[in-house]
């Protein structure tokens, strides 16, 4: 088994508010272990602190996210993903997934992009396997940067062989 999906929110939560989590998924059953560090103090550690966290890219509905198909020793062109930005944001992170209805995945890890205008914002990298465990994204952490309302965010990315097609989203900070 792989080490699983760990990310690194700076989100701030108010005492006394309740945390749950959910997975969503296409097939009928689905067994998700979740695990929550609550960090205190983080604003010591250098990051903006947030208010909470958006998806663009992803329908809900079906859970699943943007198709992407990764460039094969080169990074793909540019794509568009989800619709503009619908406030100010302070940070991004990119979350891969496997393709809706896809049970061969490569083990072929990738190089995800997210920009916009065609400028890298920041790198991640994910690895799949066959046996339909991910790791990543790494770095585990969202990029701080400004993201102004009205922006179109990007994707891109780079396989070492055997391109293969996966949903995507991006999750942005406030």
């Amino acid at each position: 088994m792989g080490l699983g999906r760990r990310f690194f929110l700076p989100i701030f939560i108010p005492k006394g508010l309740r945390v749950s989590a959910r997975l969503q998924a296409l097939i009928a059953s689905d067994t998700l272990s979740v695990q929550i560090v609550l960090v205190e103090g983080m604003g010591n550690l250098g990051f903006p602190i947030c208010a909470g966290m958006d998806d663009y890219g992803i329908d809900t509905a079906n859970s699943i996210g943007t198709s992407h198909t990764p460039g094969v020793g080169v990074e793909s062109t540019w794509a568009n993903i989800g619709s503009t930005l619908s406030r100010n944001y302070k940070g991004v992170i990119v979350v891969p997934q496997g393709t809706m209805g896809d049970t061969t995945m490569s083990a072929n890890p990738v190089q995800w992009e997210v920009g916009y205008s065609s400028i890298k914002l920041g790198e991640w990298y994910w690895g799949p396997s066959t046996s339909e465990w991910v790791n990543g994204p790494i770095p585990a952490c969202p990029v701080m940067r400004e993201l102004p309302s009205g922006t179109q965010m990007q994707v891109r990315a780079e396989q070492p062989s055997a391109a293969e097609a996966y949903d995507v989203g991006v999750y942005c900070l406030y």
